[in-house]
């Protein structure tokens, strides 16, 4: 039995702020591992999570932990484990969000100091790469894959760490989000050619990550010069994504452009959305071409694209440097008793970057 002193971030009741206290250390069970936590990242999630509680998440129950992104070094593994060895420096999507149960079952959330991660959504890190640089990535790149790649997203080719270009495109709406920097580059590592929107001082960092042409989505124009950029090009969709507030208006710009835009044949006009479907977009959607659907990135975790991600695909890109960890984190201190302060500031939104909690 693990007799390690863990202590994590809790939230306690409903609606109020973390607390921190005593956790259990759980031992990991056969596909798990345990991993000492060195830097977790601060999704809108994870404020939501604790400050709306079950007015907007109704399934939830207490007390229970929080965080979905840990990055940290492997100190037990499970008797079934084969893909990680005790030592190893890792980055993994913690939590059990969707369990109702959740509250039975500490030990997956990642604001504590101990967490248990499932195998098949962690992946080794290269030396190169701090822990707090890596910690911006799980939730973003699970929410990013799963919009792409999932069957009943926009179910396109799986990435590669050494891609090879299709022939076809893809708009992503809000590149210089995390989880735009994360599709974008998955993208490319599947072979898309990608345009996205963002402001113009992040065209230089869209472009690097793979962008072909990046537009200002405060343009009037931008559809429209998102159409001619995608003349004489096939087109398999479009991922929408807001920064903080949310704009609904960007999944009804998204459909316009997959609406007039020459499609793949036999591909279904789709937008993935990471923006909430509000009943007056679904209204407008409803009798058009056009599919959209909410991406839940903790899904992936129940899926087979998990495992084609953070087992196959994410430490191996990592290591050439096909993918990268971006945006750069915003670190505004130590200790789980940062958290909440961490809350507030990503609250503020930032543009091209991630709060960040070192521990």
């Amino acid at each position: 039995m693990t007799t390690r002193q863990n202590e994590a971030a809790w939230i306690v009741q409903d609606r109020a702020p973390l607390v921190v206290q005593k956790a259990p250390t759980v031992p990991p069970g056969p596909y798990e591992i345990l991993v000492e936590v060195r830097a977790v990242a601060i999704n809108p999630v994870d404020y939501s999570i604790a400050q709306l509680g079950q007015k907007v998440f109704p399934w939830l129950s207490y007390p229970r932990q929080a965080g979905f992104d840990a990055a940290g070094s492997v100190i037990e593994v499970g008797d079934r484990v084969s893909r990680f060895r005790i030592g190893q420096r890792v980055v993994g999507h913690a939590s059990h969000f969707n369990d109702k149960d959740a509250h039975k079952k500490p030990g997956y959330g990642a604001f504590q100091r101990f967490t248990l991660l499932t195998e098949h959504m962690a992946s080794v890190i290269p030396d190169s790469l701090s822990f707090e640089d890596a910690s911006v990535l799980p939730l973003a790149l699970s929410t990013a894959a799963s919009g792409l790649f999932e069957a009943n997203q926009l179910a396109l080719a799986l990435p590669s760490p050494t891609p090879s270009p299709n022939g076809l495109s893809l708009l992503v709406w809000g590149g210089a989000t995390s989880v735009g920097l994360c599709a974008i580059q998955l993208a490319v590592c599947a072979g898309y050619d990608v345009v996205t929107t963002c402001s113009p001082h992040n065209d230089a960092l869209v472009r690097k990550l793979g962008a072909r042409a990046s537009f200002d989505y405060r343009q009037a124009d931008s559809v429209e010069k998102i159409l001619k950029s995608l003349e004489g090009r096939t087109l398999a969709g479009a991922l929408a994504i807001s920064g903080i507030p949310h704009t609904a208006d960007i999944i009804e710009k998204c459909a316009l452009v997959v609406d007039r835009a020459q499609m793949e044949p036999g591909r279904r006009r789709f937008v993935a959305s990471a923006i909430p479907l509000g009943k007056e977009t679904e209204a407008k959607l409803r009798d058009g071409r056009v599919e959209a659907r909410f991406i839940w990135g903790s899904s992936l975790a129940q899926s087979t694209v998990g495992a084609a991600i953070y087992a196959d695909f994410l430490g191996p890109a990592l290591e050439v440097g096909t993918f990268v960890a971006a945006p750069p984190p915003l670190i505004v201190g130590k200790g789980l008793e940062k958290i909440q302060e961490a809350f507030s500031a990503a609250k503020k939104g930032l543009s091209a970057q991630k709060v960040v909690v070192s521990l």
